[in-house]
């Protein structure tokens, strides 16, 4: 129950920093270690920061089969595209795909079919 604060009551009424050891040093500049205080190093526990927002969903759209977009792969060429069917890109744009990659239409590849490769 050792906390830190600037006094006892700026301990008890942050319960922020736990100086497990009772020294001074375990405390920011400007602020003791206070004993016996009510607070509880246990509930010290943070839950994780969220996630920034995004510009862009991060959980893709649900797949219409018979849409034609999901023939669109990326690849150095159509042929390389339709070989490989590595890289979808679901908005038909080059901007789904790698740097030194475009996206080209009506390959074999679907998107469906890959079985949460994409």
């Amino acid at each position: 129950h050792y906390f830190c604060g600037k006094g006892y009551e700026d301990a008890l009424s942050k319960c922020l920093t736990h100086c497990p050891s009772g020294s001074l040093m375990e405390c920011p500049d400007g602020e003791i270690c206070f004993f016996n205080t009510p607070c509880d190093a246990r509930l010290l526990t943070k839950a994780p920061t969220p996630p920034s927002p995004t510009t862009r969903p991060t959980t893709p759209a649900p797949v219409v089969y018979a849409s034609k977009l999901n023939k669109y792969f990326c690849g150095y060429d159509w042929t390389d595209a339709q070989e490989r069917c590595e890289i979808w890109c679901p908005s038909g744009s080059d901007d789904d795909c790698p740097d030194d990659q475009l996206c080209f239409a009506f390959t074999k590849c679907h998107a469906v079919d890959m079985n949460g490769m994409t």
